[in-house]
């Protein structure tokens, strides 16, 4: 009791469990924060560092050049370099990061070498949004205020806004406006027998700028739209019915 015994390597043995046996690889790396700020700082000066340099400038360069173009996200045309996910217009500049997690080990390092900043980020858990952190952070090296340069947040922001309880006159309607998963979902109660309906609202413009939505129900779509007024509050239009914000 209270022996410390060695693992074996590679670990765990794929015979033993096949599917971890990808942590023999780069989920399998043992790091730190500080030994992983030096390897940023080694990309960042495209191999040169204070001992000497690890390889050429021209091959951290192909590393971090953009080679496999992947679906275009928030901040437009993306995709991978060597192992390393590169943005070439994030807020204006090329932005590099590689992140992964096993679950109970998860890790994320994003910088820009145009202004030769990073972030390196470790914890034991997979629940924290570490990419938009790191972004974050970085938003506001550049000057910026996260909650409007970044689009995950705005995104996010405006969800929980437009969430809550809505109530048709004297509230004879009551509908619920639901943030789960990314997403926003519509659930309407009837009045009659207590019963209730779930619906996604698909949104006209996928960066919520618009508070126009829709939803879809055996291939008929239907309009749904928020209206936002002056003084903060907040009427739901779906078909014939107009819902107000009540919580």
């Amino acid at each position: 009791e209270g022996s410390v015994e060695a693992a074996s390597f590679p670990y765990p043995d794929p015979d033993d469990n096949v599917g971890f046996s990808f942590l023999v690889a780069a989920g399998g790396v043992v790091s730190s924060v500080n030994e992983m700020t030096k390897y940023l700082n080694a990309q960042i000066e495209k191999g040169r560092y204070a001992g000497g340099r690890l390889a050429s400038k021209d091959s951290f360069e192909k590393m971090q050049m953009l080679h496999i173009r992947t679906t275009d996200g928030y901040y437009g045309r993306n995709g991978y370099g060597y192992g390393l996910r590169i943005y070439p217009d994030f807020l204006g500049y090329k932005l590099i990061s590689h992140g992964g997690s096993i679950i109970v080990s998860t890790a994320h390092m994003a910088f820009i070498p145009e202004i030769k900043a990073g972030v390196i980020m470790m914890g034991n858990s997979s629940g924290m949004p570490y990419q938009t952190i790191a972004q974050s952070i970085l938003a506001i090296m550049l000057g910026k205020d996260p909650e409007e340069a970044l689009p995950p947040l705005k995104i996010k922001n405006r969800m929980q806004k437009l969430a809550g309880e809505y109530a048709t006159y004297r509230g004879l309607q009551k509908a619920t406006v639901i943030e789960a998963g990314g997403m926003l979902y519509l659930e309407t109660h009837s009045p009659f027998d207590g019963s209730r309906s779930r619906v996604a609202l698909i949104p006209d413009d996928p960066t919520l700028d618009s508070t126009q939505f829709y939803t879809l129900r055996n291939g008929l779509r239907s309009p749904v739209e928020f209206a936002i007024q002056d003084d903060g509050t907040i009427d739901l239009f779906v078909g014939r019915y107009c819902y107000h914000k009540v919580n």
